[in-house]
């Protein structure tokens, strides 16, 4: 088996404590500051300075970003397909759409089959002659529900003893993302759900560097069905190592999969952890 070194940084169980501790989700103001731009592959993203009246600092947050092009049409029930490059100009200061849902609505972020799309939170001030660590939070919802904004990510990212970068995302859901049928079978096509995740990741080894943030020091997250994509992802449809945060009986750890492990033993014989006292 590889021997991987863990980044140094993850502390996640005080930065996680810390956002889970405040239980703030304040709603975020614009300020007046300049917006944040970030030039990428596929355009140049204006994002916007924001803060909320319960923040300790401020953010620079981008909304919003397709990682994907928009699974309508002839790329609907199908896998997800990267963003084009561009040199165009494009406004990441709203919301993008949440994949259609059975869910309750939100009057900021409405619903639409253009739906794969992320967003970036970052500390406004920080060291800029090093690369931030990324945390991805996948959200959850029986994989039926929910979207990336419920995550409150931003939260965490302004509440961090440490300076990170937090990464939030939409994923097809219900019978556009998980049909399972005879048919989707035949055709390689179950779980597209997961591999819009998949895209995601890759996305986010792609472009983060852009942002400050570091591409080898990523850990991901995600509640309910959140928690279970990590996992799902992991094993059958990703390669690069990342760093996978759990929460068990009260206590958060880290643990980090390895190449070649099936499920089954990886449950049997557990993941390598390191403890709370980090």
């Amino acid at each position: 088996m590889t021997n991987l070194v863990l980044p140094s940084f993850w502390k996640f169980v005080d930065v996680v404590a810390c956002a889970i501790r405040e239980q703030r989700h304040p709603r975020m103001a614009a300020s007046i500051l300049a917006h944040p731009t970030v030039t990428l592959r596929q355009g140049k993203f204006k994002g916007t300075t924001s803060q909320g009246s319960l923040f300790p600092q401020l953010l620079d947050i981008f909304l919003g970003i397709p990682y994907a092009l928009a699974p309508t049409g002839d790329r609907r029930f199908r896998p997800p397909v990267k963003v084009k490059a561009s040199t165009e100009n494009f406004n990441a200061t709203h919301w993008g759409p949440r994949c259609p849902s059975g869910g309750l609505e939100d009057p900021e972020v409405p619903d639409g089959e253009d739906c794969l799309n992320l967003n970036v939170f970052r500390p406004r001030v920080w060291d800029q002659n090093r690369k931030l660590p990324v945390l991805v939070c996948i959200h959850g919802g029986s994989f039926n529900f929910g979207y990336a904004k419920a995550t409150g990510i931003s939260s965490l990212v302004a509440w961090s003893p440490e300076p990170l970068i937090g990464v939030s995302f939409n994923y097809r859901l219900g019978a556009l993302g998980f049909l399972p049928s005879k048919v989707t079978a035949k055709e390689g096509l179950l779980n597209l759900g997961l591999r819009d995740q998949s895209l995601l990741l890759e996305w986010v080894q792609e472009n983060i560097s852009a942002f400050g943030g570091n591409p080898d020091d990523v850990a991901v997250m995600g509640c309910s069905a959140g928690a279970h994509s990590v996992s799902t992802t992991r094993i059958f449809f990703w390669k690069h190592p990342f760093i996978i945060l759990f929460y068990v009986k009260g206590e958060f750890s880290l643990s980090q999969i390895f190449e070649g492990h099936t499920l089954h033993s990886l449950f049997r014989n557990g993941a390598i952890s390191i403890s709370n006292s980090m």
